[in-house]
């Protein structure tokens, strides 16, 4: 695991945006910092943070599959999922889990068009 990781698992938003900004994503000279072997994704490490800005970064950066937010979304809208993001029932932990749901969401609706739209564009 490494800096970026351990930061992204932490839900310290201050590194992990460091990293995005220092050492952007879509070059491939940077890939390997994003890539991460471990049993879980950066979704994965974002989600276990509870911090709905790491959950944006990684979404909205597309460091995360189809699969991998597809995934994301189904785990986190079972009953166990949902008892996780909550933690402990804070108004604050409540919200955070309220925000990280609806990004999922979003996210989820907005790949499944860009699906869409490819196979649109494919069978003009």
């Amino acid at each position: 695991m490494t800096a970026f990781h351990l930061a992204m698992k932490l839900g310290q938003s201050p590194i992990v945006n460091y990293f995005i900004d220092a050492y952007p994503p879509q070059y491939l000279d940077y890939s390997a910092i994003y890539q991460y072997f471990g049993c879980d994704n950066l979704l994965s490490l974002a989600l276990q943070s509870r911090k709905p800005e790491l959950v944006w970064m990684v979404l909205d950066k597309r460091l995360a599959t189809k699969k991998e937010s597809t995934d994301a979304w189904t785990r986190a809208s079972s009953e166990s999922g949902l008892v996780a993001l909550r933690g402990k029932e804070t108004a604050h932990d409540l919200e955070s889990a309220e925000d990280i749901m609806e990004l999922l969401r979003k996210y989820a609706k907005e790949m499944e068009g860009e699906v869409a739209d490819k196979r649109i564009t494919e069978d003009s």
